[in-house]
């Protein structure tokens, strides 16, 4: 995976996840345990983006397809209104790769075989010679 390939966006505020609750397609106060796989739909119903949302103190990172980074990031803003929240376009990079989740990364919500995510910098798993 090059860099370019996924965009992180970062939601802070003390309404984040109240605010992601009523915009996306799954249950946002499961970050208490992991990653959550959901996706945005416009007012009609249609595909806009999936993404992964990544728990991070009173944050929500959101890593996203870059392709439809910019997008989100539109509608995310739009519909920020009067809600206490900051949408933005962050530097991460993210990481993953296969195998046992290392310290400090998340399995994939999907499915355990699907590997880990990491949002710290490390480099991918490929990367690596462990």
């Amino acid at each position: 995976m090059t860099p370019t390939e996924r965009s992180v966006l970062s939601v802070t505020g003390p309404e984040a996840q109240t605010f992601l609750q009523g915009l996306v397609t799954n249950d946002v106060t499961r970050l208490k345990d992991g990653l959550v796989y959901a996706a945005m739909l416009t007012p009609q119903g249609k595909y806009r983006a999936d993404f992964f949302l990544v728990p991070e103190g009173d944050s929500v990172l959101i890593d996203v397809a870059s392709s439809l980074s910019a997008d989100l990031l539109r509608a995310l803003t739009m519909y920020k209104l009067r809600s206490k929240v900051e949408v933005a376009m962050t530097g991460r990079v993210v990481s993953r790769g296969t195998g046992p989740t290392p310290e400090g990364a998340f399995a994939d919500p999907r499915d355990p075989r699907m590997g880990w995510r990491a949002y710290d910098g490390r480099p991918d798993a490929a990367d690596v010679d462990w």
